[in-house]
């Protein structure tokens, strides 16, 4: 059971954002709000590695709270050296299934992408979402970084240089 649910909570985070993506992001995301639906987004493109990110929306039958809905920023694990966005999309379901707007993203890998690749991409995603709540329909004061293993210690990382911080 450990390794296929390690596997199932995996991902990977993005960086630079594109015109194109921006402009592009509305029509993507159109329709989301179905259980089954999540919206690929190139948001990002660094060192030559286009960095993708992947919209999961509460389905139609989740809590409803006041106001907007706040935004996870799925990191995945991998040691750095594999991984990818779609690892995340159980957990990004069980946490859609609740109200909240997942965003699982790709980072830069090792051996290619030396440290701190990883968490530039990683601190970028997350500043990426807060830039464009509007668009994705989220609370830019809600957002917050969510990590397995390497994603993780991401997560801990923004946390602790006060890129996600406690409470946001």
């Amino acid at each position: 059971r450990g390794a296929a649910t390690y596997r199932q909570f995996d991902a990977r985070v993005p960086s630079d954002v594109s015109r194109r993506s921006l402009a592009a992001l509305p029509l993507l995301l159109a329709g989301c709000a179905d259980r089954d639906k999540s919206q690929h987004v190139e948001w990002a493109v660094r060192g030559g590695v286009p960095l993708l990110g992947q919209a999961v929306y509460p389905p139609s039958d989740a809590p409803k709270r006041p106001g907007l809905p706040p935004c996870a920023v799925l990191l995945h694990g991998g040691g750095w050296t594999r991984g990818r966005r779609e690892d995340m999309g159980l957990f990004a379901r069980r946490l859609a299934s609740h109200g909240i707007v997942c965003f699982s993203v790709d980072y830069r890998l090792a051996p290619g992408h030396r440290w701190p690749a990883p968490y530039e991409d990683a601190r970028d995603a997350v500043r990426w979402v807060r830039a464009n709540a509007r668009t994705l329909g989220v609370d830019p004061e809600r957002v917050v970084a969510v990590g397995v293993s390497a994603g993780a210690q991401l997560a801990l990382s923004l946390s602790v240089r006060g890129e996600c911080p406690a409470g946001s």
